[in-house]
């Protein structure tokens, strides 16, 4: 089977901000395999400030499923400012998991 590799960049309308560089959208890059969201070096879905050209937002996919390889985290959200990264979630195959430190009813997760 042939492999069709797209990447796109459009404004992220339903992403705005309004801060010392101005008023405007988030850039949206989309990276498909064979149409699905799927990105093997990297994030499929990175959300970025026009300005600063840092990552607001990072998702990661396999076969259109969030899903991180190697058990890091599937979204990773950061400050569009610095790259310092506020927030991360973690999926497997689509599904929530629990962060390597984060606490489960069960106790925590190794």
């Amino acid at each position: 089977m042939k492999l069709k590799y797209e990447v796109t960049v459009e404004e992220a309308h339903e992403h705005r901000f309004n801060d010392r560089f101005g008023a405007g959208c988030y850039l949206r890059e989309t990276w498909r395999i064979n149409g699905d969201l799927s990105r093997a070096s990297g994030p499929s879905i990175i959300l970025r400030h026009p300005v600063t050209g840092y990552p607001a937002r990072e998702e990661f996919f396999a076969n259109n499923q969030r899903h991180r390889m190697h058990g890091g985290p599937a979204i990773v959200e950061r400050d569009p400012y610095s790259g310092t990264v506020t927030a991360v979630q973690y999926f497997e195959h689509g599904d929530p998991v629990p962060g390597p430190n984060e606490v489960t009813p069960d106790g925590p997760q190794f």
